[in-house]
This record gives structure tokens, C-alpha cells and sequence, in this order.
């Protein structure tokens, strides 16, 4: 979602590195940052249930390549 340039990617759980990237927009002009907030925003708009569906199905394909098949034991 944030490839578009939308946003900054932060470590979960990661204080110091959401700092960094608190720092980083603010450090922005305000042309940038009008860039940044209009991206994020067409983003989420057009963002639906059915492309986080996809998307998730689509991971749990990859996920599943190659993985033994689950078998019930009788």
C-alpha cells in the first residue's frame, strides 16, 4: 500500500523508528507533503474489501507452495 509513496513503512513495535519517520515528514515541504497526504489518501479511497481479499488469498497460496499436503489420520 505505501509502494505509491503514501507513507513510511515503520518497524512494528519500534518506537525510535517511528521517530525517524515522524522526523522524515516533517521534514518535508509542503509541496512534498502534499504529495505524500494526497497519495495516501487516493490509496485508501480506491482500496476495497475484495483487493484485500485477493490479497490475502494470494498470500496464502504462496504460503502454501510446496508445503506437504495435510492429511487427517484415520
Amino acid at each position: 500500500m505505501l509502494a505509491g509513496g503514501g507513507g513510511i513503512l515503520v518497524k512494528p513495535e519500534d518506537p525510535e523508528d517511528m521517530a525517524k519517520a515522524i522526523e522524515q515528514i516533517c521534514q518535508l515541504s509542503d509541496a512534498e507533503w502534499r504529495v505524500m497526504s494526497e497519495t495516501a489518501l487516493e490509496t485508501v479511497i480506491n482500496y476495497t474489501w475484495k483487493d484485500a481479499i485477493d490479497l490475502f488469498e494470494a498470500a496464502l497460496d504462496t504460503a502454501l507452495e510446496g508445503q506437504p499436503q495435510l492429511t487427517k489420520n484415520a
